[in-house]
Formats: C-alpha cells, structure tokens, sequence
C-alpha cells in the first residue's frame, strides 16, 4: 500500500524544488516565495504532507466537515506564515497556531467534532511518520517531524479532557470512527491488489460496493445542512490547494 499511498501524496503536495517560485494562501492572501533553504523546505515538505492528509481524509468521506475545516485552515495559516519566516521560527509558528488556534478552538466545538479533529491529527502524525521512514532521504524530514511530539502528547491530553466531557457520546463515535478506518484499509488493499493484478477488475467491483455499502459518515457530521456545509468547504479547500 505503500506505492498507492506515496502517488497520491504528490497528487496533492506542491513539488518542492529547491530555488522554485510558488505560491500559498492564507489569512494575508496569495504569497510568492522563493526556496533557498533545505531546512526550510523540508519544513515546509513535512507540514504540506500533514495538509494533504487531511485533504484525502477528507474527500474520501473519512473526515467531516467541521473538523476538516478546523484542521485545514490551521495548516494553511501555519504554511502562509511559514513561507516569509526564517527557518528557526518555523518550529515557533507551528507551535502558537497549534496551541492558539488549534486546540483553544476544539474547546469552543461539539465534543464530538473536536474529537474527530483530535484523531485525525494523532492518525496523520503516525502517517506522515511512516511515509517518511519509507523514503531513502527522509533523515531531515524525520528530524523535523520529531519536534511535533509535544504537539502529539497536548493532543492526546486534549481528546482526554473531552471524553470526560462526553464520555457516551464519544465512545460512540470513537467506535464508528474505528470501523470507518478499517473499511478504508480493506479498501485500500483490495485496489492494491488489482493494482498488481492479483484481483479482477470484475471480481473488485463487487469487493468495494460491499465495503462502501458499510460505510456511512460519522454521526458528528450526518444533518442535511452539515452535508452542504461539506460540499461548500471541499470547493473551498482545492481552491486554496
């Protein structure tokens, strides 16, 4: 799955060439930079890996609206910052909008909201981790991604605090969450299969629609207005991208 997954990582991901010219938008608006510093831009590799998790969560109808969107624009504010400073302000940056913006929002959202957030951030940290370990030059972005743990264990403590806030309603929806997680794994294996030629096509079809029949979204994101908000906010997102 490791082939599968690295494809279409760089779908998403700019390329990042070093003395390229590209753009990002955030709060200011559109920036173009130039990149001269391979630390930088590992930073910059690691945090759009990061975004484009939860991009692909999102589009594939394992991540709801509101926490998309919470998750999204926290990236987005950290890269459009990151682009203009110097690289030893990037650990800083990444840092105040995580605990400023990040969390100090997920207290303001339904618990069950804010937890989905919570997950899927804990979940793209140990994605991301073990994309990296896959590449032959990942010892920089390592490095770099190594300075997240103290944002990992905040986020643990967080999803703690929440569960005793709403420990019914959490159990509930940690549990679907987990079924949703292992249905897109079975997914994810069986195109790999056909992939390799190891399944029909004929006989893949069926596979899928059986799992994609199991799956329905989280109950924290199932209203009718919730289900527009999604379409509004994923045209939003790949504008952006």
């Amino acid at each position: 799955t490791t082939e599968i997954y690295t494809l279409s990582l760089h779908d998403a991901l700019p390329i990042f060439d070093l003395f390229r010219h590209w753009e990002v938008v955030g709060e200011g608006g559109k920036k173009s930079c130039e990149i001269k510093n391979n630390e930088k831009d590992t930073w910059l590799l690691v945090m759009n890996m990061e975004r484009a998790y939860y991009l692909r969560q999102f589009e594939d109808g394992r991540l709801g609206s509101k926490a998309f969107h919470l998750l999204e624009h926290a990236m987005a504010d950290i890269c459009a910052e990151a682009v203009t400073a110097p690289s030893s302000e990037l650990g800083k940056i990444y840092d105040r909008i995580f605990y400023d913006q990040l969390i100090k929002e997920m207290y303001k959202m339904r618990p069950t909201h804010a937890f989905e957030a919570g997950l899927n951030y804990i979940a793209c940290q140990h994605e991301v981790e073990h994309h990296i370990e896959d590449m032959k030059d990942g010892k920089d972005m390592k490095n770099v991604h190594e300075e997240h743990d103290d944002n990992l264990k905040k986020m643990q403590e967080t999803l703690g605090v929440l569960r005793s806030k709403a420990p019914k309603s959490i159990a509930d929806f940690q549990n679907r969450w987990v079924t949703l997680e292992i249905l897109g794994g079975q997914r994810k294996f069986i195109q790999h299969l056909q992939h390799e030629g190891e399944l029909l096509d004929l006989d893949t079809g069926p596979l899928i629609g059986e799992i994609d029949g199991e799956k329905e979204p989280p109950k924290s994101d199932c209203t009718p207005s919730d289900r527009s908000e999604e379409r509004r906010v994923g045209k939003e997102c790949r504008s952006r991208w």
